[in-house]
């Protein structure tokens, strides 16, 4: 049995060539780059019984000999890859489980009777050259394949990188592939072939799907700097998490989801400060701001589509003006996408995370100004601070709530926004009792989602403005469908605002469950 850790490459066809040839690697190499054609066969049962138990069996064949390989395990959070792998010599082409080194897989494959179901589901025909690399302290061997997965269903094109650790830390597999980033460009695959594979062969929930942050997990006396690397981890891992989803454009909720997880990450930064070297925070705080931007507008036109001119136009189902906004509205969601996608292929949003991984993986850059107090104060006193800092600023403009213009009173949402991020992420620090809290929170925040809309819209309003310059017709009835669009806003935010005291009310009674 070994421990896997690679770091998988997406690329094309012309930047793995000249990954070939790349002059930055002429040092590192150990020896001349060796060359295989590499046939696996990947099997399971009719029912996937494998795959359900995060396992992946295939028998490889490099036209001298055969290999079975079982890899147990898909640990993604970190960035790289990390499995169990199970290899072993093997003489015929179905895989034989007698032959896994460890009795307790030898005795599930019996219990369940596993090895007589077991069946052909789909193959990869690979040509891998591989070159060992010395790099720092660390043996990393470069694998670089290409080639097809092949299924009943039909074909699917391999063009990646692997840079497999062998022997030292994990941490040089990023610093390797930042070293990359300076001379072409490619993005950190989280698909496995085996995973392409299942999907290609109609495995539905092999199809992207978007997820929500993992629920996280404090210790009262965990250190802060801990704290904060088992925080970003969760919310690093969202963010990846629906990357494909966002690729693929047919859920909304992929987009919303690593907006989530980046608003998330700028308030954990926010609400750890000292925690993190100057550097570091000015970075992290920097590139998250343009990652919020750039992910904005994709979803600002979901919400708008979905949430504003759907309820309008099955209000009003005769009024002329709204079809041309709507067909105004898609086209900008399309071209919303379509820099979505652009996005997660630039070499900076690469960068961003292979730097966060290896900040991750390695702790001296929590070391803050303070000589390192921060960090290692409990993350427990770090929670309660930064909860009544966001209490003061959801109160100091609650209290004369009757006052606020919009904006305020958009900025009170966004108040609020911040101060339920940083409750989830803390609450795991407190024997219960932070649902109500939380709970009232997210109503301020929902109750002003009107004010949201109507801030949001006006801007978007005039981006299709520009985008009708030049046509009178769409001109005159965007005119016409913004102040319809003005009204019914209008009338929304009167109805929250009328019930906005019982809503701030009901906030204020709820135990601040820090204090407890």
């Amino acid at each position: 049995m070994a421990r896997e850790i690679e770091l998988k490459l997406a690329l094309d066809a012309s930047d793995l060539a000249r990954l070939r040839r790349l002059s930055l690697l002429r040092p590192m190499k150990q020896a001349r780059a060796r060359t295989r054609q590499l046939n696996a066969t990947y099997f399971d049962t009719p029912s996937l019984s494998l795959k359900a138990r995060e396992m992946a069996l295939r028998v490889r064949d490099d036209g001298r000999s055969r290999r079975q390989t079982l890899k147990v395990g898909n640990d993604n959070v970190n960035g790289a890859q990390e499995r169990q792998e199970y290899e072993a010599p093997i003489e015929g082409e179905r895989p034989d489980p007698t032959l896994i080194d460890d009795a307790g897989l030898r005795a599930l494959f019996e219990r369940e009777h596993l090895a007589e179901q077991l069946q052909p589901l789909f193959a990869t025909i690979v040509k891998r050259s591989e070159v060992p690399l010395r790099f720092v302290d660390s043996e990393i061997m470069l694998a670089l394949d290409e080639g097809e997965i092949r299924t009943q269903h039909g074909r699917e094109p391999i063009c990646e990188a692997e840079l497999e650790l062998v022997t030292g830390a994990p941490r040089r597999l990023y610093e390797l592939a930042l070293l990359l980033t300076e001379s072409l460009p490619f993005r950190i695959a989280r698909d496995t072939k085996a995973s392409r594979g299942y999907r290609l062969a109609g495995d539905a929930e092999e199809r992207p799907q978007p997820i929500t942050a993992a629920k996280i997990r404090l210790k009262r006396d965990m250190p802060a700097a801990e704290a904060f690397v088992t925080i970003a981890r969760a919310r690093l891992n969202q963010l990846r998490g629906n990357e494909d989803v966002v690729f693929l454009g047919s859920d909304p909720e992929g987009v919303h989801q690593m907006r989530v997880a980046v608003r998330q990450l700028r308030a954990l930064v926010g609400a750890c400060r000292g925690v993190l070297v100057p550097a570091a925070d000015d970075y992290l705080r920097q590139e998250l701001r343009w990652l919020q931007r750039r992910l904005g507008p994709a979803r600002d036109w979901d919400v708008f589509l979905a949430e504003t001119l759907a309820p309008l136009e099955r209000r009003l189902p005769d009024e002329s003006s709204l079809p041309v906004l709507r067909e105004l509205a898609e086209a900008a969601q399309h071209d919303a996408y379509a820099a979505a996608r652009d996005l997660l292929l630039d070499r900076r949003y690469t960068r961003f995370i292979l730097q966060l991984n290896l900040w991750l993986e390695d702790s001296g850059w929590l070391s803050g100004e303070d000589g390192g107090r921060s960090g290692a104060r409990p993350v427990r006193e770090i929670a309660a601070v930064v909860l009544d800092k966001r209490c003061r600023q959801v109160d100091r403009l609650a209290r004369k709530h009757k006052r606020l213009t919009t904006e305020q009173l958009h900025e009170v949402r966004l108040n609020a926004k911040k101060l339920r991020y940083a409750a989830e992420s803390f609450r795991s620090l407190y024997k219960g009792g932070t649902k109500p809290f939380i709970g009232a929170v997210a109503g301020i925040q929902d109750h002003l989602g009107a004010l949201n809309d109507a801030v949001v819209g006006r801007g978007l309003i005039e981006d299709l403005e520009l985008r009708a310059a030049g046509r009178e017709a769409h001109i005159a009835s965007l005119s016409r469908a913004a102040r319809v669009l003005s009204g019914w806003q209008a009338a929304r935010i009167d109805a929250q605002l009328a019930d906005l005291p019982q809503v701030l009310a009901v906030y204020r009674a709820a135990p601040r469950f820090w204090k407890a």
